[in-house]
């Protein structure tokens, strides 16, 4: 019962970072978003570079949920996706803190 739920959750993990980029596309057709605004921010500040650690932060988060979800679906025992896990949780948290000190 409990791995059939944890199954289930790891299941719904890995399709969270394709909701949330077709979230994304269809807000952009109407209007700004804040990620949108993010971005002319950091671009003013910090050019290109500022462009590319944005996306990048972005693009681990979504790496890393969706290991997560695979973690959960393989109970842990996968040895290679926990030290993608681990690798994407240190690189997102690193590129948040220079992007949002971008931002500032």
């Amino acid at each position: 019962m409990v791995d059939g739920m944890i199954s289930i959750i790891g299941l719904i993990l890995c399709f969270i970072p394709i909701i949330m980029y077709v979230d994304y596309l269809m807000k952009h057709i109407k209007s700004k978003t804040k990620f949108d605004c993010h971005l002319i921010k950091v671009k003013d500040k910090k050019g290109i570079f500022g462009i590319i650690i944005a996306y990048l932060t972005k693009i681990l988060f979504g790496i890393w949920v969706i290991s997560l979800g695979i973690l959960l679906l393989e109970s842990f025992d996968n040895d290679v996706f926990i030290l993608i896990f681990i690798i994407t949780f240190v690189l997102y948290w690193l590129f948040k803190y220079i992007d949002e000190k971008n931002e500032k």
